[in-house]
């Protein structure tokens, strides 16, 4: 503890909770802030909650557990963390950059951009106010944005992607199951690293043209009778 701030600590069964509260005891902090950081070493397999109201989270080397991470006013940064379960991340105003993960993700941002690489497992996305950058991806992808592009370089699995007021690109696309596209305000480029035969498509823009290799369309575009399925949709 300090004048300015306690940091409470309590044991609630197996679970071990810390909080820090502000004692509001100084009238006058040097540039009115007070900063520091909590440090932990934990032991693997471990649950790990981690929420902080105003400041970054940091994380790494994490393996197994219940793992969820959050923060009100601050970015996330989390990298080589493995887990069986789904690895939960929580932003209202920053960003999150995510890499090297072995484990099924789900993320969310209020205001603030995401970039996730090197994921081995599945990842779903969702940004209100802010880009979603993937890179490397070895599993399913959902993701939605209400203002922002959604960027893909290189991925393996299934796709559905969202954007409202923005663009949708991906590279070094492989197919292993159908994809939905769809854009309310923006334009959509893929590039598949699947061959022509395996896909077929039912595309389609209210206003702009569509093309699939070296055939053109205008606001409908089928073709192709691949097992695997792309539906695109372009308001």
């Amino acid at each position: 503890s300090s004048g300015a701030y306690t940091i409470i600590t309590s044991r609630v069964g197996n679970t071990l909770r810390v909080s820090i509260e502000n004692n509001k005891t100084l009238k006058r902090v040097w540039n009115n802030e007070l900063n520091g950081d909590l440090t932990f070493t934990v032991p693997a397999n471990i649950n790990c909650n981690v929420d902080n109201s105003s400041g970054s989270v940091w994380a790494t080397g994490l393996n197994g557990g219940e793992l969820e991470f959050s923060a009100s006013s601050g970015s996330i940064k989390v990298e080589s963390v493995q887990s069986p379960n789904i690895i939960k991340f929580n932003t209202s105003s920053g960003s999150q950059k995510i890499r090297g993960i072995s484990g099924n993700i789900v993320t969310n941002s209020s205001s603030g951009s995401q970039n996730i690489s090197e994921i081995k497992g599945s990842v779903s996305a969702e940004a209100s106010s802010g880009s979603i950058k993937l890179a490397n991806i070895n599993g399913d992808i959902t993701a939605s944005t209400s203002s922002g592009a959604i960027q893909i370089e290189g991925m393996n699995g299934k796709l559905n992607l969202s954007a409202t007021s923005g663009s949708i690109v991906g590279n070094n696309v492989k197919l292993m199951q159908n994809a939905n596209f769809n854009t309310s305000s923006g334009s959509i480029s893929m590039r598949f690293l699947n061959s022509l035969d395996e896909l077929g498509f039912d595309l389609s823009a209210s206003s702009g043209g569509l093309s699939v290799g070296d055939s053109y369309g205008n606001k409908r575009l089928v073709l192709g009778r691949g097992q695997i399925k792309i539906i695109g949709r372009s308001s």
